[in-house]
């Protein structure tokens, strides 16, 4: 009866099988995904205790596709929050616990041209290829991580010392601010930090 049917026709035949089972998955009334294994037509049907074998992995198959759509989930958020910071009116700059730039949007290669260089000269330079954290800020960070480094372990939240501002000079109106983003679930995730650049 399978084989004479038109899914059959344009899709098991072109595929080269004749026998399947199928393991659905399920949020509520919806299926969210779904697991299948074929048999070429010169294979065996599937037994019962292959059938079995396939039901008892059904929940770890489950939680393997529970865990790939969270993280897909995680980067279409991660996605939407950068969209969101390239177009912001101040420079956020995110920093890993190595200083390493994990994220900068388009106002803070801007802002740090200017600290660097100069407003005049920024308005020449190509601003992603000239992007450099100025030394005094690197610095402010660096003594941060000590303050945290120094800490009790144990001490996970953030202090009201996890803020700090620097600025080059008065005159230019630029200031950045730096704070320590701590991760309170977990003590083996190491720190960020959020430089935040603007002009006064």
């Amino acid at each position: 009866e399978f084989v004479r049917s038109e899914f059959y026709r344009k899709f098991a035949e072109p595929e080269g099988w004749d026998k399947g089972v199928s393991a659905l998955f399920w949020a509520k009334r919806e299926v969210t995904a779904m697991f299948s294994l074929y048999r070429a037509p010169t294979q065996p049907e599937f037994t019962a205790a292959e059938l079995a074998v396939l039901q008892h992995l059904q929940p770890f198959v489950g939680i393997a596709i529970e865990r790939v759509q969270r993280l897909h989930t995680e980067r279409l958020a991660r996605r939407g929050l950068e969209e969101i910071n390239r177009n912001i009116p101040v420079g956020l700059v995110f920093l890993d616990w190595e200083q390493r730039v994990e994220f900068a949007n388009p106002e803070a290669h801007r802002l740090c041209a200017q600290w660097n260089f100069g407003a005049e000269a920024a308005r020449a330079l190509n601003l992603r290829d000239a992007f450099e954290l100025p030394a005094t800020v690197l610095a402010a960070v660096a003594k941060l991580r000590g303050e945290v480094q120094a800490r009790d372990a144990k001490q996970l939240l953030p202090l009201p010392s996890d803020v700090t501002q620097v600025e080059p000079t008065p005159a230019t109106g630029l200031r950045a601010q730096i704070t320590v983003l701590n991760n309170p679930s977990s003590a083996l995730a190491k720190p960020r930090f959020l430089i935040v650049f603007d002009m006064r």
